[in-house]
């Protein structure tokens, strides 16, 4: 069974019609509409033996309402018949009325100029037509993979696959009328391994808008990445030259920027660049972009418009070293008196829309670039930072945690793996002790950064 959903016979228009038509009959002034269908399929292996295949498809959508106070509210269904409709517009009808006024709403996204982007660069007919039978495959062959490099240290292996097709159209009161199909895959590859009483793990995983994008090669690199935690040794607690690895840096200087140019934050207060709009907040050679329309790479979140159907466009969030824009939906640029940057996402269509980056790019000058090697050269004694599941105090950028995955460089090259470290910074600061950045740029799931040299960082390790 393939994840083909055209010839259901579902009938869009005339479900558009039926939630038009109610709305009506309530005289709602404000609504907006967000409907989605989608078939994934989902693979799950672990330790070797298959938990879970399976076909699922959805079907639903979501409505927001708002009167003439600004008071709103959210529903949604899953089911299409008439009834099943009427009932959640119901609903919502009636939240709405108990809600509290806001003064600060206006009204839903507006009507904006969308330039569609080519239906190949968002959908691919191979994902469409994978049948079950060929995912399990896939799967099976990435742990064919992960056992290949052959060594007795791997203990266990886990892997997964998902994959799938929407189409989401949304609508409002303002004439917004927008569809696009996407697809999109994953396959990821989790390796424990295990040497006398010492256990580590790490992962790997491909991703993209295409099935050619993901292949099983992926759990032989896992392997290897997993087989490098073993052996760990004690840091000296102090001061060392750090380098991000490039999914800590897209982690650590892509994301956590992007999060904190939330508009919705910052106009809570809870944003450490809530004043900085128009001010240096990194060095000259830092420009870290948004971009929705990228067509290269795995295109993870490229699309022409969002949540809210106001069209995408490329930005810049820190240009240059300076912060040039807050991220945006309709609600918050109305409250600010600007233009939706076209920032609303949401997690399906059982979600209102909240605010995110899509397509994250750490571009840095490039007159700073070098290769990899070279970021270490000059090191005696520090650290390679590859990863930590810790967030920072987004309200005053102060950022400790532990280091999950790290490894001592001694002498110019990466040495031995270290055992638990923490770390402590200030992200600002942190922003200001870049030095260099790797030449080769890493895209992982659409969040793409070089490794990046910072001068130090402070760790406090066992020694």
């Amino acid at each position: 069974m393939s994840m083909s959903a055209r010839d259901d016979g579902f009938d869009e228009i005339s479900i558009k019609h039926r939630i038009e038509k109610e709305i009506a009959s309530h005289g709602i002034k404000h609504y907006e509409v967000f409907l989605s269908t989608g078939t994934e399929i989902s693979i799950d292996v672990e330790r070797g033996s298959l938990k879970n295949a399976e076909l699922i498809r959805d079907v639903g959508f979501g409505i927001r309402v708002a009167g003439q106070n600004g008071q709103s509210a959210f529903s949604y269904t899953s089911k299409m018949d008439g009834e099943s409709i009427r009932k959640v517009i119901r609903n919502a009808v009636s939240a709405m009325n108990k809600a509290t006024a806001d003064a600060d709403f206006h009204s839903f996204g507006e009507n904006s100029k969308i330039t569609k982007l080519p239906a190949r660069t968002l959908f691919d007919p191979a994902i469409e037509s994978l049948e079950i039978d060929n995912a399990v495959g896939l799967v099976t062959r990435t742990l064919e993979s992960a056992r290949s490099v052959g060594d007795p240290r791997v203990y266990s292996i886990n892997a997964s696959l998902k994959g799938g097709t929407s189409h989401v159209l949304v609508f409002n009161s303002n004439g917004v009328d927008v569809s696009e199909d996407h697809t999109d895959i994953a396959l990821d590859c989790d390796v424990i391994v295990k040497e006398g009483e010492e256990m580590s793990s790490d992962f790997d995983f491909d991703s993209g808008r295409e099935l050619a994008q993901v292949s099983p090669d992926v759990g032989a690199r896992a392997a290897a990445l997993a087989l490098k935690t073993l052996g760990k040794v004690r840091l000296k607690t102090g001061y060392h030259p750090t380098v991000l690895s490039p999914r800590a840096a897209g982690g650590v200087i892509g994301s956590l920027i992007a999060r904190a140019t939330n508009a919705e934050s910052v106009q809570q207060g809870m944003s450490f660049l809530g004043d900085k709009i128009g001010k240096r907040v990194g060095p000259t050679h830092l420009t870290i972009v948004d971009d929705p329309r990228l067509d290269t790479g795995s295109r993870q979140m490229t699309c022409s418009f969002d949540a809210e159907g106001f069209s995408t466009s490329r930005k810049d969030i820190i240009k240059d070293g300076v912060l040039q824009t807050l991220l945006h939906n309709s609600y918050t640029a109305n409250k600010a008196g600007v233009k939706s940057t076209g920032n609303a996402v949401r997690s399906g269509y059982n979600t209102p829309p909240h605010i995110s980056n899509f397509n994250l790019l750490v571009a840095p000058d490039k007159s700073r670039c070098v290769p990899e090697e070279d970021l270490f050269s000059g090191i005696k004694y520090g650290v390679y930072f590859d990863e930590t599941y810790d967030s920072p105090n987004m309200a005053t950028g102060d950022f400790s945690g532990m280091m999950t995955s790290g490894f001592l460089i001694e002498n110019g090259a990466i040495g031995a793996p270290i055992q638990q470290a923490n770390f402590g910074m200030n992200l600002l600061q942190a922003l200001e002790t870049i030095e260099l950045y790797g030449d080769k740029p890493e895209d992982r799931a659409g969040i793409i950064a070089p490794a990046v040299r910072l001068k130090g960082l402070q760790l406090s390790g066992n020694l």
